[in-house]
């Protein structure tokens, strides 16, 4: 008896921590211990643990003040260290990825290696990505980065020693002056992602076509077979995450739901405690983060914009599905990355046609809030895509979802697509 109180004063201790936990405070200071700026990230696969510390016994042999940020304690798990691991990236003068096979298989390392391409694109940080064994795969996008090969092949006399690469990172970062991002370098990646985001609707085969070149595991090539609705208690079909700030974007979004399926169980993270917004992050069947400036400032929603990612990279169904609002700040650069396909800035939803038989609910939303065109044409196609997954597991952005966007590929596939398109609208 006495053991069974003090187990029950344990659980309704644990129990009291967990309704009175403060996101934002242990947020911080889980990553104030991080935020510090960094002369070398490394990426790797913590199968090749061995060549990873082998390349910081050697960067330290030249250079023994080098300031390396490594994952030795496989930190790559939750939330909180993912978004640790990323800004991580972002405060690094140069990124070293010693691509393997294990590599390549790992979604977290290809994740890393994809914000190392577009830190590169944008001129604010050096990748260096290193190949340290043969690679069976045939990935059309490993080569537009040029990787340097560091291993013995029979076929090849020559081939770069891991002493002579070190002493190449090292004189890259000393000689190296990397420039600050400028709005230029900013606009050729949100311009790239605008347009990967205009054909997905239109082209068919677009969607088809990337994710054979980048899918490196045995993924399904579709949708889980149609189920019904989960009947569980406390189910919940979306559940939305905004800041105060976007409320009214919020409050359309849900009358414009509500408008097409009455019968949907909607939360909204503005009216939940910190326990169930923790818990519908990973129970919802569908998390919609509406992000804009003043979502990216809170700590708070950042880290539930974390969870959410990170349930969606090893789930098996669709269960993320970004909206950006309006412009959002350069960092953190995964932000951009996260697969988003509804961006109300994009310039093509301007560009649609009115919209026909349109819901009730739009004259009163346009009359009382002045919501813009362009931002009903965007709430709308989410929407469909959304009621599309609940009701029937239909995803129209199958193979991309559950991606960060790999900005330098995603060009190379819309040259593709520009040189085969025919018809009058080709550009």
């Amino acid at each position: 008896v006495h053991d069974e109180e003090k187990i029950s004063e344990a659980c309704a201790t644990v129990i009291d921590r967990l309704v009175s936990f403060d996101v934002d405070q242990e947020i911080v200071s889980r990553l104030s211990l991080l935020e510090q700026h960094y002369d070398v990230f490394l990426s790797y696969s913590h199968f090749n643990e061995d060549i990873a510390k082998r390349v910081i016994k050697e960067l330290r042999i030249y250079q023994p003040d080098i300031n390396i940020f490594i994952d030795t304690a496989e930190l790559k798990a939750g939330g909180a260290w993912q978004q640790a691991l990323y800004e991580a990236i972002d405060r690094s003068q140069v990124m070293v990825a010693l691509i393997s096979g294990h590599y390549l298989r790992s979604k977290v390392c290809i994740e890393e290696l994809s914000l190392g391409i577009a830190l590169q694109c944008q001129g604010t940080a050096r990748l260096w990505p290193v190949v340290i064994e043969p690679l069976s795969d045939n990935l059309p996008w490993l080569k537009l980065i040029s990787p340097v090969e560091c291993f013995e092949r029979p076929d090849q006399q020559e081939c770069s020693t891991l002493t002579g690469l070190c002493k190449n990172i090292l004189k890259d970062i000393h000689e190296s002056n990397l420039p600050s991002v400028v709005e230029k370098e900013v606009t050729t990646l949100t311009t790239t992602l605008e347009q990967v985001r205009k054909h997905i609707p239109s082209e068919n085969q677009f969607i088809p076509t990337i994710t054979k070149g980048i899918m490196l595991l045995q993924e399904s090539e579709g949708p889980p077979s149609s189920q019904s609705r989960k009947l569980i208690p406390n189910h919940v079909d979306i559940y939305l995450l905004c800041s105060e700030e976007d409320a009214k974007y919020c409050q359309w979004f849900c009358q414009l739901l509500i408008s097409q399926n009455q019968s949907l169980i909607i939360k909204k993270s503005l009216e939940e405690t910190n326990s169930s917004r923790l818990s519908y992050l990973e129970t919802s069947s569908l998390v919609i983060p509406l992000l804009s400036p003043s979502f990216i400032s809170s700590a708070e929603l950042v880290h539930e914009l974390n969870i959410a990612w990170c349930r969606q990279r090893y789930a098996e169904e669709f269960c993320f599905l970004e909206i950006i609002l309006d412009s959002l700040p350069v960092k953190p650069t995964y932000a951009h990355l996260l697969p988003c396909f509804f961006n109300c800035k994009d310039k093509h939803w301007e560009d649609s046609a009115e919209i026909k038989d349109k819901p009730s609910c739009l004259e009163n939303l346009g009359t009382t809030h002045d919501v813009p065109e362009e931002v009903i044409h965007c709430f709308l196609s989410a929407i469909k895509c959304a009621l599309s997954w609940i009701t029937s597991k239909e995803c129209s952005i199958w193979g991309l979802h559950n991606k960060l966007s790999n900005c330098l590929y995603f060009g190379n596939c819309l040259q593709y697509l520009t040189k085969t398109s025919t018809g009058p609208d080709k550009r």
